[in-house]
């Protein structure tokens, strides 16, 4: 048996968790205690990023929509599939011609696929938006919501044999 240990042991290296009482290094284990007291001392902020003020309140728009978040597929009037999305629009009514922005996209592996070499017949489209709290809708990609807030609904064609998410965006309505 020691014999197939010894050989087990000069074939084999030996795991790095295992300590070995001939190692001057520190545990990493201290080393890490070390780096977290040092880092403690010092300021969350660094060259890289802005130093964030608080604001007062009024003095910025407090307008947000949460994530888009897919809700099901459904079969259209002309056959095609539609995909519906939801997502939370935080409004603090502070800009009266406020609008909202759905924009379709292609999707592959998670990430937004490139529509550049795509034929426009089989693109994703944003088929309408609607804030049904508030019974308003529009057919396209643009919903003037005002000082509106809730839930938003959108709806896309999903072209055969693709995947499809929805960007959403703010815009002030006659702003270019």
């Amino acid at each position: 048996m020691q014999k197939l240990k010894k050989a087990a042991a000069d074939f084999a290296p030996r795991p790095n968790h295992v300590t070995d009482s001939k190692s001057s290094s520190p545990s990493l284990a201290a080393t890490a205690g070390k780096m977290g007291r040092f880092l403690a001392q010092v300021s969350a902020t660094s060259p890289g990023l802005p130093n964030r003020r608080s604001s007062k309140p009024g003095a910025a728009s407090r307008v947000r929509i949460g994530p888009p978040e897919f809700v099901g597929l459904s079969i259209g009037g002309d056959g095609g599939r539609v995909a519906t999305f939801k997502a939370e629009l935080h409004n603090d009514g502070s800009i009266p011609e406020l609008q909202i922005n759905a924009n379709a996209r292609l999707v592959a592996d998670g990430a937004k696929a490139s529509d550049r070499d795509v034929p426009v017949a089989f693109l994703p489209r944003t088929i309408d938006i609607s804030l049904p709290q508030h019974s308003i809708e529009t057919a396209g990609p643009t919903l003037t919501v005002g000082k509106l807030g809730g839930t938003l609904f959108i709806r896309t064609s999903v072209p055969t044999g693709a995947a499809v998410e929805v960007e959403l965006e703010t815009n002030v309505e006659g702003a270019r």
